[in-house]
């Protein structure tokens, strides 16, 4: 039985996840909770399933509030030092009238290309998840040769990421994962 929203969806956004230890050589257990049960907060792509839940199991109907701030956006021409291809152009203008996309693409097709530009048309403070430090690596010499201008970046891979401050975080309004 549950007698609150909050408990609800800290039930359904809470799972265990097995992943297998090879210098322990056993597999370990951890335990992902995406809902933090003190302030109510979740990430704003979880809501239609929190709305689904919360209709499903209260039978009543739920509004949302967006508060995030979007940053204001002036479009720009990309600043490049190579000229972007057909199929990578539609890409990027396909991805912008969508505010959120993923771009997936085949090895060589030019998505770095394709990151550089919605950073040079966007132009605003970027955080740049990267799986780890040889991509990571990649990216930055990549992105150094190809933007002409580049806006405020911030970039590494996850797990030192998490290190930094909430609020710092907050200061890079387009986030690009790789």
């Amino acid at each position: 039985y549950v007698d609150s929203p909050n408990q609800l969806l800290f039930d359904s956004l809470t799972y265990k996840t097995k992943s297998y230890n090879r210098w322990k050589m056993q597999y370990d257990t951890q335990e992902v909770v995406l809902f933090n049960r003190q302030d109510g907060t979740f990430f704003t792509g979880l809501v239609p399933h929190v709305l689904k839940t919360l209709r499903t199991k209260f039978l009543v109907q739920v509004g949302v509030t967006d508060l995030r701030v979007l940053p204001q956006v002036n479009f720009q021409e990309p600043q490049l030092s190579v000229e972007l291809r057909d199929y990578q152009l539609n890409y990027v203008i396909e991805s912008l009238k969508k505010t959120r996309c993923i771009v997936e693409s085949g090895t060589g097709s030019g998505k770095t290309i394709m990151i550089a530009a919605f950073m040079s048309i966007l132009n605003l403070p970027t955080l740049i998840i990267a799986p780890d430090k040889t991509v990571e690596g990649q990216l930055r010499t990549e992105l150094t040769k190809l933007l002409l201008r580049p806006p405020k970046l911030l970039m590494g891979i996850a797990r030192n990421l998490c290190k930094y401050p909430t609020e710092e975080l907050r200061e890079y309004p387009l986030l690009l994962v790789d």
